[in-house]
């Protein structure tokens, strides 16, 4: 018998959280069986138990790697970035662009619904809170270091900017599964960088012009 790498088994896990993600979002975490999912998967039902035990374990697992690939995504689009304040920016255009992918319409139509299950007694509140949470720390890093660079006004709250910002991020997500034709992600990005750019402190040769 053929032996089975770790290199398969990640490629095979990677393929059920894939075939998840698409099967949650097209019938709903409740209707979507681990019959389906292993379908959708190309594998049978019994291989799906051998990487998780039930559904639940599977969602959980769904929710870990939509976050970490978020996190991952805001540190690349800030790590090649010099200017903190910049790095805000283009945290924003990725996010953006990323909006064109179906698997991040898949992944939002997820979230709305587990967030429906939260305040029904239904869901999680510990997976989605992760979640959020990374995302407003990683915000919040970014809007202090801009803060100490000169980019953003030191007056503002890291803390309560990273949440308007995380705001607009999954606002834009959620208007985009139903606006989808109707808005230019050119111009929400423009209008982004244009309210970042007025928290910007008045350089010294700007105050001595007026």
């Amino acid at each position: 018998m053929a032996r089975v790498t770790q290199a398969h088994v990640d490629s095979r896990r990677t393929d059920i959280l894939e075939a998840a993600l698409r099967m949650f979002a097209q019938k709903g975490v409740v209707a979507a069986t681990m019959q389906e999912v292993a379908g959708e998967a190309g594998i049978s039902t019994g291989a799906i138990y051998r990487y998780f035990p039930g559904k639940d374990e599977l969602l959980q697992a769904v929710f870990e790697e939509i976050s970490e690939r978020d996190k991952v995504s805001f540190m690349h689009a800030a790590g090649d970035i010099s200017s903190p304040a910049d790095a805000l920016l283009n945290v924003g255009r990725v996010v953006t662009e990323s909006l064109k992918l179906s698997s991040v319409q898949d992944e939002t139509m997820l979230v709305l619904e587990e967030i429906l299950a939260e305040h029904r007694g239904d869901g999680s509140r510990l997976r989605r809170r992760d979640v959020q949470q990374a995302h407003l720390a990683t915000l919040e890093q970014l809007v202090r270091q801009a803060q100490e660079a000169g980019g953003l006004d030191r007056e503002i709250d890291p803390w309560a900017f990273a949440v308007i910002l995380l705001c607009c991020i999954n606002g834009v997500r959620v208007l985009s599964l139903e606006m989808e034709d109707s808005i230019d992600m050119d111009e929400v990005f423009g209008a982004l960088q244009s309210v970042l750019f007025r928290f910007a402190p008045s350089s010294p040769s700007k105050k001595e012009e007026t």
